[in-house]
């Protein structure tokens, strides 16, 4: 059996963090695309060190919001697998993630949504510790494969 394991970027994340989100909604006129608030984000890893549990909260137009994400990665492979869930961003379901990060350099898991009516579009998040901060992107992806980014959050251990 392949050995499971926590990517080196969120491994070395595990605990607790405070800072800023920003949400960007392109879809908005200008001057309201961006949203910031205050945000939190645990790293919990699993007594074996094979899985993480992230959480995280924000707040979109002054409503709070939460995330939660499964992570684990194949030492073997270097492949990553994530369920993710969000308040906001697709309330009611989990997404189903894949991507690579085992090594140095951020961990990044990308899915998809929509297809029922139209092509899917893509969605990817990424984590990276630089210094003392740790970065957590959230990317959007059209079917053209242009890139816009979603969400950009910066924290500090708490």
């Amino acid at each position: 059996m392949d050995a499971m394991a926590i990517p080196l970027p969120v491994r070395i994340s595990a605990g607790n963090w405070v800072g800023k989100s920003r949400l960007h909604c392109s879809w908005l006129p200008e001057g309201q695309q961006i949203q910031e608030s205050e945000s939190t984000m645990m790293i919990e890893l699993d007594p074996r060190e094979t899985y993480a549990s992230v959480r995280y909260t924000w707040a979109e137009g002054g409503e709070p919001q939460t995330g939660h994400m499964l992570l684990c990665g194949s030492e073997k492979t270097g492949e990553l697998s994530c369920g993710w869930s969000d308040s906001w961003h697709q309330s009611g379901e989990v997404m189903p993630l894949k991507g690579d990060g085992m090594a140095d350099g951020p961990a990044r898991v990308t899915g998809s949504y929509g297809g029922d009516e139209g092509p899917a579009w893509g969605w990817r998040i990424e984590f990276e510790q630089v210094g003392e901060e740790l970065a957590f992107r959230m990317v959007n992806i059209t079917p053209d494969g242009e890139e816009d980014w979603a969400v950009q959050a910066s924290y500090r251990r708490a």
